[in-house]
């Protein structure tokens, strides 16, 4: 993500602190939702994600903790948060490639979608194809998991995306 920033793709990130009161939750879901529609309608490229500052993770987290929930509640509340953000911006524009990072947020952006299965389309690293999904409107998607992949695939998958 750091190599697609410093390459000029715009990034959102998601205040996760907003996402525990529904009223503000839906606000920042909105500002994301708005942000990054924009940036897709105008021929740009956006990405959509959660702090990397560790102290901002910790303080996810430890909010989580103080209201009862697991590590796995609390990432589950960060995708799935992430996962409506990216249907409705799809939604909005009309997008119909994707890249999801992260494997949990993966699962939950491809749930939301409705996708059930998926078919490989191409290798772009090794370990890392993209994707067509079984749905009735198929999208082409590449879902990376954390550990595999150089710096610049993310950028590589934007363009396999473009080209494809």
């Amino acid at each position: 993500i750091g190599h697609l920033r410093d390459h000029g793709v715009p990034a959102l990130v998601l205040d996760t602190g907003a996402l525990w009161d529904e009223g503000s939750r839906a606000t920042e879901i909105e500002r994301m939702v708005a942000g990054a529609s924009a940036a897709l309608l105008a021929g740009d490229d956006a990405i959509v994600q959660t702090p990397s500052v560790p102290a901002l993770v910790n303080a996810t987290r430890l909010e989580g903790e103080q209201r009862g929930l697991s590590r796995s509640q609390t990432a589950r509340r960060v995708s799935e948060a992430l996962s409506e953000i990216v249907a409705r911006v799809m939604n909005m524009t009309g997008q119909n490639r994707l890249v999801v990072a992260g494997g949990e947020t993966s699962a939950a952006v491809c749930g939301r979608l409705g996708v059930r299965g998926m078919r490989i389309w191409k290798e772009i690293q090794p370990g890392l194809p993209s994707c067509v999904s079984l749905t009735p409107e198929p999208l082409l998607l590449v879902l990376k998991s954390g550990s595999f992949g150089d710096a610049a695939f993310l950028e590589q998958a934007l363009d396999h995306l473009r080209r494809e």
